[in-house]
């Protein structure tokens, strides 16, 4: 399981960093073990599948893209190094507050409307947002359900590469939707 970079530790997180003074445990304190990682709009029934599809829509000009984009922008103007300095622990870190946001966005019919394309993908740049030191070579971002994807009236191509079991493509080609 990840570390959670809770948003009032990424100060103290980063001066220790800097001068390697972590012990083992300072994990149990800044990142609980016991986090799930859930869609609290019920949209999806998996979170995972929500950030694929939220992938899709960051360079579509989406309702929630600025707003996010503020908050990253933000967060890396706050705590300078904070990205560089998770990339020296071997757990993911995954960032609270952009956690938070992605959990809370509430799609609305006209963002759903376009995406025509989703993509799985360990390599998803939504991905390295939300946990910067992530190599892909675990199953955090595994998605196991794609129920909800009956929301996205439009979409028409499914691309498959991994972070999720091909048996969960069933359901987009039983939907006239190609998977590739």
């Amino acid at each position: 399981m990840p570390y959670i970079l809770k948003e009032e530790n990424i100060e103290e997180f980063v001066k220790k960093s800097e001068i390697d003074e972590f012990e083992e445990e300072d994990f149990g304190k800044f990142y609980p073990n016991d986090y799930e990682m859930v869609d609290k709009s019920g949209m999806f029934e998996d979170f995972r599948f929500k950030l694929v599809v939220l992938e899709t829509l960051l360079g579509k000009n989406a309702s929630f893209v600025e707003e996010f984009e503020k908050l990253t922008e933000k967060l890396e103007e706050k705590y300078d190094d904070y990205v560089f300095e998770i990339g020296n622990f071997i757990n993911p870190v995954i960032v609270e507050p952009i956690l938070k946001f992605l959990e809370n966005v509430k799609l609305t019919a006209e963002d759903l409307e376009k995406v025509d394309e989703i993509c799985f993908d360990g390599g998803l740049e939504i991905y390295g947002i939300l946990c910067p030191n992530w190599d892909g070579e675990d199953y955090l971002f595994q998605t196991h359900s794609v129920k909800g994807f009956e929301k996205l009236k439009n979409l028409k191509k499914v691309i498959f590469i991994a972070c999720c079991d091909e048996e969960l493509l069933d359901k987009f080609r039983e939907n006239g939707i190609a998977v590739e």
